[in-house]
């Protein structure tokens, strides 16, 4: 089975961009999230009138939409999110969204190789030690890599959501 690193679409100009979201999110990261499921959490987002929505928005970790986080909790239901609300204060307008905290999985192969400052140059995952994962933070990385099974890809793909580029990542051992 292929996988298939997502990221945020470069190319969407008007895409909704969080506002101080990397050191909220740190902030949960380190709070009891577990315990604290249901809490909704706020950000405000930059103003702008044109500001696009899209399914994947990228941050310190992917926030999705509902329709998004619904096709993957079909995949796999055991996926982790807490409820986001980006609020646009300037235009009075909110939107439900879902961040997701990913299992983080020890995948790297060792063919996998690293520039001098630990960025990844060139990443190869090891196909046994992820298992049935289908959607999964890889650790180990200085960089947040969020891999997703092609089954899940196609599954995006032909449902039409939007702002995500996909790259497929090279596998080893099978």
């Amino acid at each position: 089975m292929s996988y298939f690193a997502i990221t945020q679409d470069s190319r969407i100009t008007d895409a909704v961009h969080l506002l101080g979201d990397a050191q909220m999110i740190k902030k949960i990261l380190e709070q009891d999230i577990i315990g604290k499921r249901d809490e909704i959490l706020h950000f405000d987002v930059k103003p702008n009138p044109g500001n696009e929505y899209m399914d994947y928005i990228e941050s310190h970790l992917p926030i999705i939409s509902n329709r998004l986080k619904q096709l993957w909790l079909r995949y796999d239901p055991k996926l982790f999110f807490k409820p986001v609300i980006l609020l646009d204060q300037t235009v009075m307008r909110q939107e439900m969204y879902w961040l997701l905290i990913p299992d983080l999985i020890d995948c790297l192969a060792s063919a996998s190789a690293f520039h001098k400052n630990g960025t990844v140059k060139h990443l190869v995952l090891d196909r046994q030690k992820i298992g049935n994962c289908k959607v999964f933070k890889v650790a180990g990385l200085i960089e947040r890599m969020i891999v997703i099974r092609l089954d899940v890809v196609e599954s995006m793909l032909r449902r039409g959501f939007t702002g995500f580029q996909l790259c497929k990542v090279e596998m080893e051992n099978g």
